[in-house]
């Protein structure tokens, strides 16, 4: 007797998606805590002083959709435009050290490179700082991500659009993508038991 349902279906669709090769575009970050404890408040002003105890850093946004996708069996490529900065540098440097993630990361000169600064306390997030744009890239940099995405796109069973706002799929990077996906990527859908 097979099982039905909505598990079933999760599962059948978590055995579909390991040993796929999935295709993420779009709004790459680097995700920052800052991890510490409140004792105090400070003197300056009726804030919380943080003593920080810890500090973490891990791909964000996108590379993170990446990320998850791997955990799940995936073989990845990620396409995102990054800034010319240390924080891309850090960003390109901790996907480039996980294991089954083809980047394509475009250093754009000028670009800041979008960081989501978290202060926790006691388990609990305090404050986020955000440093980002949500300018859409270069006319170059938005050409150089089309090409890499759209060569990435032969031998891809899925594309993923990861939009956090940051201007990454604006100006018709989305619609184009989406016309070169159902070009180059065929659904066969398998039949379906009960």
């Amino acid at each position: 007797m097979t099982s039905s349902g909505p598990a079933a279906d999760l599962a059948a669709l978590l055995q579909r998606i390991a040993g796929s090769r999935i295709l993420c575009v779009g709004d790459a970050m680097l995700d920052r805590s800052v991890i510490g404890r409140v004792e105090r408040i400070s003197p300056e002003a009726p804030v919380p002083v943080l003593t920080v105890t810890a500090e973490r850093e891990r791909p964000g946004g996108a590379a993170n959709v990446a990320l998850n996708a791997v955990a799940l069996g995936a073989s990845t490529a990620l396409v995102a435009v990054i800034g010319d900065d240390p924080a891309g540098l850090k960003l390109s440097a901790l996907i480039g050290a996980e294991p089954g993630i083809d980047a394509a990361l475009v250093a754009e000169t000028g670009r800041p490179t979008t960081v989501k600064t978290r202060c926790i306390a006691q388990g609990q997030q305090m404050l986020r700082l955000d440093r980002e744009t949500v300018e859409p890239p270069s006319a170059a940099s938005r050409a150089a991500l089309l090409q890499q995405a759209t060569g990435k796109l032969a031998g891809s069973g899925a594309l993923v659009l990861s939009d956090y706002g940051k201007g990454m799929l604006a100006d018709g990077v989305a619609e184009t993508l989406i016309a070169a996906a159902n070009a180059a990527i065929t659904v066969s859908p398998a039949p379906v038991t009960s």
